[in-house]
């Protein structure tokens, strides 16, 4: 759990799916922060969501080049030690221990290019369901078609998940017109190094939720009678314009999955289908935000006990042990 990150100036957002840079090495997470820029600084609060220091180890994920990197790194309010990160190129991490749980991180370019990958720490002896989320704002399965190089091979190496869900489609639906022969040939490509990575994990894919259309306040306001005598006719709103579009990824996803051997999950059906936006916006309270598109704390939570429910996953494998 990462309380809180913060991000400075100059360093540049690389996600797999749009960065030729980040295609090439995209590490775990498929998307990169890379800066080359003197003083540019990261910085982590690591505590729990609850504020409480847990962790006296950390991990930071990188791409080691082929010359040498210097860093400034600060834990809590410690002295600033200078790193040098030299080494063979590649997926690399840099380990920091202390005798002490540590609350905040911070980290400061001195010289060199820097492109960070993520954060690892030890799962506690007692966890019984580990979760980890490779997801960014804005992504598309199209990063996975860039993720079967070697680079990321050597950075999953030790990962033994059990299950690996793939859970995309919203915003490749946003794109209009949709085409529904190119997203197709994507996601076959993705799912296919998708699986190679994780081959003897069991896998799912989800598939997106119903999403509604927002309609102007204008639209519902009455207009002046024309002066003429033909009938002006005010335009009318496709409101399931993105329905039909999540129904086909939906159907697209579910053929891909079955040839994979991995299960299917349709978010859109759990909503009830067509018009489930609506619907779960208008619920008390609100499962939907108002962009109807995405979905509020209790919609999330509500999609969850779903999702569960459908895999047949009961309290006994959910709940934390007495």
């Amino acid at each position: 759990w990462l309380r809180k990150g913060c991000i400075g100036p100059h360093w540049k957002h690389e996600p797999a799916y749009a960065d030729a840079g980040a295609a090439a090495a995209p590490g775990p997470a498929l998307v990169s922060l890379s800066s080359s820029r003197e003083g540019a600084a990261l910085a982590w609060d690591v505590r729990s969501g609850s504020g409480q220091a847990d962790k006296s180890q950390v991990r930071l994920l990188f791409q080691q080049t082929a010359e040498p990197v210097q860093l400034g790194i600060v834990v809590d309010d410690g002295p600033e030690q200078v790193l040098t990160l030299q080494g063979a190129p590649g997926p690399a991490a840099l380990e920091l221990v202390s005798d002490a749980p540590m609350s905040v991180l911070r980290l400061r370019l001195l010289s060199g290019a820097f492109r960070w990958q993520g954060l690892q720490w030890p799962v506690p002896e007692s966890t019984r369901l580990q979760l980890d989320v490779f997801g960014y704002p804005g992504a598309t399965v199209a990063g996975w078609k860039q993720a079967g190089s070697a680079y990321n091979r050597a950075g999953w190496s030790g990962q033994d998940y059990e299950l690996v869900v793939l859970a995309f489609g919203t915003n490749e639906g946003n794109v209009q017109p949709f085409d529904a022969e190119a997203y197709a040939q994507t996601l076959a490509a993705a799912v296919a190094v998708w699986r190679a990575q994780f081959p003897q994990a069991a896998c799912a894919l989800i598939g997106p939720g119903d999403r509604g259309v927002l309609v102007p306040r204008a639209a519902g306001k009455k207009r002046a009678k024309p002066k003429a005598k033909t009938k002006a006719r005010a335009p009318q709103t496709d409101l399931l314009r993105f329905t039909r579009v999540h129904a086909e990824i939906n159907r697209l996803q579910q053929q891909v999955a079955q040839a994979h051997g991995c299960r299917f999950w349709s978010a859109q059906d759990a909503m009830g289908g067509a018009g489930g936006a609506y619907r779960w916006q208008a619920h008390q309270p609100a499962w939907m935000a108002r962009d109807l598109i995405h979905f509020t704390v209790p919609g999330y939570q509500q999609l969850a006990r779903q999702w569960a429910a459908d895999m047949g996953w009961g309290p006994a494998l959910l709940e934390p042990a007495p």
